[in-house]
């Protein structure tokens, strides 16, 4: 069940069943349409596609198939993952290490495991067991142009992942990849960073509507992952969507799931990380939110004087009360990826300290 979220900031009530007809007739409509265009032809619709964005996730653009508007994904596809025996494969095929799995800069482990997220959460929805998902209408591998790396960045890159083999392997493949994988999408207008920041500029009431609703819409996606054995690793404000009314997570580019084929590490890591996402998701409402609060100041200073009672929490009742509640357990999270960035990429995972400061379910977003 997702919060559903007006425009003003208030409530519409839980996503109902008329939501989720609307939304597989829309994908049956659109999926049919799709499969019905030749190589040729999607692939001109594609190229034609407004641009939107390239990241280390890949490329993405907005385009329109029988009149809706749609969001496109195009992931490098190396020639690795393109071998047959790898084909389709969610097998960490790289041998990537596992600390290459949070969200610090990291490439993904591969367009097989993107796509077979996607296919996991879509399959949720349109059964009607989840709603926070951005429907898949489509995918298909095109060709690529291939760009060989820059050396000098290639080097940096792997100084940065502890000089890893298998990152410098992947970085390398995915620059020199001759194919990409497409994935066309149920389209979002807005991540949770832009619709919120304009409704927290307006202040008083419809700030704190707002927050409350994004709190617990975010709360109940990360919980739709987490009931299903699913880490996602990178929900943050510009990967968390939303249309004005539900709450929905994307871009799966670091996401793992228990039916993926998984060595005995990844899946003691998997276990290990279970509540990563909702510890995550805390921190970067905490930092969002006090930024806000006390723009311009150094976070940790910022964080603890919000949590001691700051005059200035004043200005949203909300948003203070998140604050002081997630605060110490923010700062935790902060302190593990500062380690990360600038440490090396070993750094434990403070899973007990973490779970210690999470608070009790009452006053958590997204619970009573």
């Amino acid at each position: 069940m997702i919060a559903r979220v007006r425009g003003d900031g208030g409530v519409t009530g839980a996503a109902g069943p008329s939501d989720v007809a609307a939304r597989a007739a829309r994908h049956h409509r659109l999926s049919a349409a799709l499969s019905a265009l030749d190589d040729a032809r999607f692939e001109r619709l594609i190229d034609a596609a407004t641009p939107l964005g390239t990241g280390i996730g890949g490329r993405t653009a907005r385009s329109t198939v029988d009149g809706v508007a749609v969001f496109v994904k195009q992931v490098p596809l190396t020639d690795l993952e393109r071998q047959a025996v790898h084909r389709g494969s969610t097998a960490n095929v790289f041998g990537l290490p596992l600390y290459y799995q949070y969200g610090v800069g990291s490439t993904g482990f591969g367009a097989w495991r993107e796509l077979a997220t996607h296919t996991l959460t879509t399959g949720w929805v349109l059964a009607g067991e989840a709603s926070a998902f951005p429907l898949l209408y489509h995918w298909r591998e095109l060709p690529a142009e291939a760009s060989p790396p820059v050396p000098a960045e290639l080097d940096r890159s792997v100084r940065y992942w502890g000089g890893s083999a298998a990152v410098a392997e992947r970085l390398r493949q995915l620059a020199e990849a001759r194919a990409r994988l497409v994935l066309v999408m149920e389209h979002l207008p807005y991540t949770v960073h832009e619709w919120l920041t304009a409704r927290v500029g307006a202040g008083g009431t419809v700030a704190d509507a707002a927050i409350e609703r994004v709190a617990a819409g975010w709360a109940a996606a990360v919980a739709e992952m987490r009931t299903r054995g699913m880490v996602h690793f990178d929900a943050h404000p510009l990967n968390v969507l939303t249309d004005g009314e539900g709450v929905y997570v994307a871009d799966f580019g670091l996401a793992l799931h228990p039916s993926f084929d998984l060595c005995a590490d990844e899946r003691r890591f998997l276990a290990a990380h279970r509540d990563f996402d909702r510890y995550d998701t805390a921190r970067y409402l905490v930092n969002w939110l006090v930024a806000g609060l006390r723009p311009g100041e150094e976070r940790a200073a910022a964080i603890r004087a919000v949590v001691a009672g700051d005059p200035a929490a004043e200005r949203s009742e909300r948003a203070a009360r998140i604050i002081h509640r997630f605060g110490p357990l923010a700062e935790r999270m902060n302190d593990f990826y500062a380690g990360l960035v600038n440490g090396p990429k070993t750094t434990p995972y403070p899973a007990e300290a973490l779970a210690r400061l999470w608070p009790d379910a009452a006053g958590v977003p997204g619970h009573p």
